[in-house]
């Protein structure tokens, strides 16, 4: 065994007191066989116990001890062990020991012999090795010589056998070629025949799906025309029913004012106080009572009617036994005149009227106020007039999102009565009762004098201002006879300078005619709602679009969309929805869903372009004419508003300049604008 290869071990033993010595400390030490150190303590200490011959346990350190009579032993090196290298064992009582030494000789010796034999026995394998590899080495050259031959006649043989199969495949491959070409040309002869079978009922299938598009195209361009027809019919009948009433009402007034602004003329033949005035209507005949109300003075010549003495005379109603001469009383005026000679002419004052809202559900028909009744003759009102729910020919509250129709009324005495229906009141008819005027109930903004939006607190747009709104009458819808747009009044406010707007996206009634109202669903490009018919249909009711700037100043107060409530805003969805949806998105002047719903046509055009100009046909199929454009060209009409797709990216003034104006979509829609009948209203003139 190879000492060197084997790990060493710890020469520290436990003795039975269990303290740790060193056999080395023991022994008296000697010179060590090697110059490496060795860290003792990260070796354990082994047992100091061994078997003796008579099968008892011995500690080493007892033994070893015991071997000079005892001493301390220990790792210091004080004890006397040094001299144990030169006792006599021969003479040592301890026979036991000596006979281990002896073993260990004995060992050694044997081991001697054993390493001899092996020297000898390894040289003797070694040489018989040798002589088997050089016999091997001999034979496998032979091995490989034959080897070598065999492989190179097997290598012929398969030279000649795969020559022998080229030939043959050769041969075959001509066959099976010719073969294929043979019945590859049969086979382009059948997909060429098929081919035309096939092209020859394409052709055919083809011919006959045209020929049904072609009949389904008539009978749905018939069927259109037919509708549009029916429409426009409808429309040309709704809009000619309307404009006969409009100008039985017109004759009416005209004939109304045509009377009342007669110039009268007559000699005055007696002024005393409750006798009959007997005065000639161009010198012929006397003046109708029917021209004439209770308590209206007449105007002579811009000065008062008086004689010398300086008093008025006043209609009083009563008659005479001649039912077509009417009876005054007369007050004394001061600064009158007559015409010198006698001679006066008389005519009676034109109508005028002011009402506004002056209360969340209250009007005021202000003083001095003087309109025709529907009997003839006119009333004037010497105080304001308050009128409420406390005026309804029905019921006792206003409903949200109603228009609503003021009449005044002189069937047994003359009052103010307020409707929903646009042609006379509940137990009235058109011999008793004329409408002045009307107004729309809704939403309303709180705002400040600058129309600005404010919350609860007064602040201009401070917090929570997008919910501060409230039930009301919409105080810019009030109209009159004399302020009011020149289209049908109802479900409008006015803008101004002379402008009046829808306050609802346009919807559609029955026969077609675009309409603002509440609660109905907006007119899109579902129902070709492109510029070019927005414009048109809007003409249809007398209306037009909005410019930009008008729509800046009608949605002014808005709340922007949202992406989450949907109470204040409108908020992203699939859908459009019925006008007033969203509560309280509505502007400062009363104008609902301005951002979002669906976005609205604008009047205004941007054109712009670049390359060569050059006729295009935009418009494909519509028989509506080409376009006179630049080759890259941009003509394009403006959106505004936003719609439900765009949410919190809508507003009281965004804008889209994308689409041309013959372009539709679900989410394009309108609002109507027209001007008023009177350009003079809130200016100076």
């Amino acid at each position: 065994m190879d000492i060197n290869s084997m790990t060493p071990a710890s020469g520290r033993i436990l003795a039975e007191d269990g303290s740790t010595v060193n056999i080395v400390d023991l022994l008296g030490g000697a010179a060590p066989v090697a110059d490496e150190v060795y860290d003792i303590e990260a070796y354990s200490p082994r047992s100091g116990r061994v078997i003796g011959e008579d099968g008892k346990l011995y500690n080493l350190v007892d033994l070893l001890l015991s071997f000079d009579g005892g001493g301390n032993g220990g790792e210091d090196g004080t004890t006397n062990h040094a001299a144990l290298s030169n006792l006599d064992f021969a003479q040592s009582r301890h026979t036991g020991f000596a006979s281990q030494l002896s073993l260990i000789s004995e060992t050694q010796a044997r081991q001697a012999a054993l390493n001899a034999e092996a020297q000898t026995r390894n040289q003797q394998i070694v040489s018989a090795v040798s002589d088997e590899a050089t016999l091997r080495i001999k034979g496998d050259e032979q091995l490989d010589l034959g080897i070598k031959a065999e492989t190179q006649a097997r290598q012929a043989a398969l030279n000649a056998e795969a020559q022998t199969r080229q030939q043959e495949i050769s041969s075959t491959v001509g066959q099976e070629a010719t073969l294929r070409s043979q019945e590859d040309g049969k086979i382009r002869s059948d997909i060429a025949a098929e081919t035309k079978a096939r092209q020859d009922a394409l052709v055919a299938e083809a011919q006959t799906r045209q020929d049904a598009i072609n009949a389904e195209s008539q009978a749905r361009s018939e069927a259109i025309a037919a509708e549009a027809q029916a429409r426009q019919q409808a429309i040309s009948t709704a809009v000619n029913a309307e404009a006969a009433l409009r100008q039985k009402e017109d004759e009416r007034l005209d004939t109304v004012i045509k009377e009342t602004n007669r110039v009268l003329s007559g000699t005055v033949s007696q002024t005393i106080t409750g006798t009959t005035l007997n005065t000639n209507i161009n010198g012929t005949t006397n003046i109708p009572k029917t021209l004439l109300s209770n308590d209206i003075p007449l105007i002579v010549g811009g000065s008062w009617v008086n004689d010398a003495d300086g008093t008025l005379a006043v209609y009083t109603g009563d008659v005479t036994d001649d039912a077509n001469t009417a009876v005054f009383q007369t007050k004394t005026v001061s600064g009158g005149n007559n015409g010198g000679d006698g001679s006066v002419i008389v005519k009676i004052e034109t109508e005028t009227l002011r009402i506004e809202a002056t209360g969340d559900r209250e009007l005021t028909i202000f003083k001095g106020s003087a309109v025709a009744l529907a009997s003839g003759g006119f009333y004037v009102f010497e105080n304001d007039m308050k009128i409420s729910t406390a005026n309804l020919d029905i019921g006792n509250v206003f409903s949200v999102g109603s228009n609503y129709f003021i009449y005044i009324c002189n069937k047994d005495a003359v009052s103010v009565v307020l409707s929903l229906k646009n042609t006379y009141p509940t137990d009235f008819n058109e011999t008793n009762a004329r409408k002045i005027g009307g107004f729309h109930y809704s939403v309303n903004r709180r705002v400040n004098a600058g129309l600005q939006p404010i919350n609860t607190a007064g602040v201009e747009r401070g917090q929570g201002w997008e919910s501060n709104t409230y039930n009301a009458i919409v105080s810019r819808s009030v109209w009159t006879l004399f302020h009011r747009p020149k289209c049908n009044p109802e479900g409008m406010v006015y803008l101004g300078v002379n402008v009046w707007v829808d306050i609802y996206q346009s919807s559609e009634d029955t026969n077609g005619i675009l309409i603002s109202k509440y609660n109905a669903l907006p007119v899109t490009g579902d129902r070709e709602m492109n510029w070019y018919r927005a414009v048109e249909r809007l003409m249809l009711c007398g209306k037009r679009l909005l410019s930009y700037s008008e729509f800046i100043q009608a949605a002014m107060g808005s709340p922007p969309g949202s992406s989450t409530n949907n109470d204040n805003a409108w908020t992203t969805s699939d859908e459009r929805q019925v006008t007033g949806f969203v509560e309280r998105a509505v502007s400062s002047i009363g104008c609902r869903d301005c951002v979002g719903n669906v976005w609205e046509w604008m009047s205004d055009i941007i054109a712009s372009g670049s390359g060569t100009e050059m006729w295009q046909d935009s418009m494909p199929g519509m028989g509506q004419g080409q376009m006179w454009l630049f080759e890259n060209d941009n003509f394009r009409a403006i959106l505004a508003g936003g719609s439900h797709y765009n949410g919190a990216l809508a507003g009281a003034r965004s804008a889209c300049v994308l689409y041309a104006p013959w372009g539709g979509h679900m989410s394009f829609g309108v609002r109507g604008a027209c001007e008023g009948v009177n350009p003079t209203y809130g200016t100076d003139a």
